[in-house]
């Protein structure tokens, strides 16, 4: 599962979804339509994903069944990592305005269309989406304190304790040891690295730096509970 280095904006200012369905549609090229989005393909590309999907879906539907997997409280918190390949691979670009990125007010709605993509938005939700852009700054930089850390292992779902270090300070910062569940270790490490950390093995453990702060991730079998932020006792 991908991790996210940089919360840029997160809000429910959204209304409820006014379409709750899924269905195909053949106009000028082929649509699939689920609630908001739709998706526009090529006849050759719709056979494509269908083959695909069909084969795909089976072999996903026979893992779960066997696992016996269930929908997790969070979505960020699923430790099970299934990808199917199977006849996976599509044209470079889409055949439907592969480059075009375009916003337009229509007799249903307003639209927003990205390459073969477009997404239907009510009024309000197109308020929302313009306040979220307007407060987005992609140049913010990267966690430069040990606090930055905290808050996107919270945003992440992060289950973690926290114990300080007895060491040297880091420009003005303790290093500190975070432990963490050892089906995450592999999310928190790259988030770490995301935001420019380096990890080095001292004496066994794994220790990850930046100029301002260090962090040393030890793995615990234990269930964690999220920290809240001071250091265990």
């Amino acid at each position: 599962m991908d991790v996210i280095v940089k919360l840029l904006h997160r809000s429910d200012g959204l209304n409820k979804s006014e379409n709750a369905n899924f269905y195909l549609e053949v106009d000028e090229n082929i649509k699939i339509h689920y609630r908001d989005l739709q998706i526009e393909l090529s006849r050759k590309e719709f056979e494509v994903i269908a083959r695909a999907f069909s084969a795909q879906s089976a072999e996903l539907m026979k893992i779960m069944k066997t696992v016996n997997y269930q929908d997790r409280p969070s979505p960020d918190a699923a430790r099970e990592n299934v990808k199917i390949w199977t006849d996976s691979q599509l044209e470079p670009e889409s055949a439907c305005t592969p480059r075009q990125i375009s916003l337009e007010e229509c007799n249903d709605g307003f639209h927003l269309h990205y390459r073969n993509l477009r997404l239907i938005l009510d009024r309000n939700n197109i308020y929302a989406l313009k306040k979220a852009l307007k407060t987005t700054d992609v140049d913010v930089p990267y966690a430069s304190t040990f606090e930055d850390f905290q808050d996107l292992l919270k945003t992440n779902g992060i289950k973690y304790s926290l114990s300080e270090i007895n060491g040297p300070r880091l420009r003005g910062n303790h290093a500190r040891r975070i432990i963490v569940d050892e089906s995450e270790a592999a999310k928190v490490r790259r988030i770490m690295t995301g935001i420019g950390m380096e990890g080095k093995l001292t004496d066994n453990s794994q220790v990850y730096s930046k100029d301002t702060f260090s962090v040393e991730l030890m793995l615990s079998e234990d269930e964690l509970i999220p920290s809240t932020g001071q250091p265990a006792i």
